[in-house]
């Protein structure tokens, strides 16, 4: 990331916009025909409403920052129970047992799987972190994300890394109204956290709730279409043989002289 690279504060109801050139923090502000309750409603309003609040605003495209505000996501920690006893490995000599490892309690797939599967949208994006006490679950709406994303990117913009705020220090993920210090104290923390970034997946999509770990681009994935496209070509092909034997057979039978 340059000096000159830019930040975008995704939340629940705006973006709060900051690039170094402008000095200053530009709120742009969803109204219901665009976005509501997380969800896209017209994706062809928001690119021209963000067209015009790059252009009255006087703004040069540049690389972004995009970050995800906890309000925007569904966050649950998964807390082990801290009265569980810890069960261990043991191992004997014929004398006296020896601890040679102890296994601590696991938050079970299932448990988190559960937990994502009610995020009430078609395409869910979720990440998971270890904590000392369990485990930390979020998830969001990808459409959203992506939909401002390539608003920004028709514009000229370049947007490399898609950041939950949660994984941040000092709890700046749950700011509701951002400042320069915050919006610079982002900029600089995000090289530290760029691992979790969200396009750079390692993430858990839901497609209608069809879990799948995503390690390269979904466009790099065509086979099934190439698969398709064989077998349509084949059925093609045979009902063509097919025409041609019942004209032949219909042409034979009337030039058979009659007796």
């Amino acid at each position: 990331m340059t000096e000159n690279t830019g930040l975008i504060y995704l939340q629940q109801d705006k973006f709060d916009f900051y690039q170094p050139a402008i000095g200053k923090i530009i709120e742009f502000g969803f109204v219901t025909e665009i976005i509501k309750d997380l969800e896209i409603i017209n994706a062809d309003l928001l690119d021209n409403l963000i067209k015009l609040f790059v252009t009255n605003n006087k703004i040069v495209p540049g690389e972004m920052v995009m970050v995800i505000a906890d309000n925007a996501c569904f966050i649950k920690d998964f807390i082990l129970p801290s009265a569980q006893p810890v069960p261990k490995i043991v191992s004997t000599d014929g004398k006296s047992p020896v601890v040679v490892a102890a296994l601590h309690p696991k938050i079970s797939d299932e448990e988190i799987k559960s937990f994502i599967e009610h995020v009430p949208f078609e395409n869910v994006i979720s990440k998971t972190f270890d904590l000392a006490s369990g485990t930390k679950v979020i998830a969001l709406n990808k459409d959203m994300y992506e939909a401002i994303k390539s608003s920004f990117e028709k514009l000229g913009f370049k947007i490399n890394f898609v950041l939950p705020g949660v994984v941040f220090e000092n709890n700046i993920g749950s700011v509701a109204v951002l400042n320069l210090a915050v919006a610079k104290n982002m900029l600089i923390s995000a090289d530290i956290v760029k691992e979790q970034n969200l396009l750079f997946k390692k993430n858990y999509v839901s497609e209608n709730h069809d879990f799948k770990k995503q390690d390269e681009p979904d466009s790099t994935k065509k086979q099934p279409v190439k698969k398709s496209n064989k077998r349509l070509f084949l059925m093609i092909g045979i009902f063509v043989v097919l025409i041609i034997i019942l004209v032949f057979v219909y042409l034979g039978s009337i030039q058979t002289p009659a007796k």
